[in-house]
């Protein structure tokens, strides 16, 4: 329910249709939000934690040390 531009969402116009209560909470979540101004650096934040979620998961797995886990998804990110 967080539209994208911030404009809307700090609008009285949006509060009205969704509530105080999600406004607050989307007006909240934007000021935090990492906004890419380009599609190669949001397909690059993509690929970021599709890493990091692989990491983990091999680090979860046993198969590797949370270190190496970490070592790994910074160079799969660097390549």
């Amino acid at each position: 329910m967080v539209p994208a531009r911030r404009s809307v969402v700090e609008s009285k116009d949006y509060e009205q249709v969704v509530g105080s209560e999600v406004a607050a909470t989307a007006r909240s979540a934007i000021e935090d939000a990492i906004i890419p101004p380009s599609l190669d650096q949001f397909a690059a934040f993509g690929q970021g934690f599709n890493a990091f979620g692989q990491a983990i998961q091999r680090a979860v797995n046993g198969e590797l040390s949370v270190q190496e886990a970490m070592d790994w998804a910074q160079q799969q990110v660097e390549k």
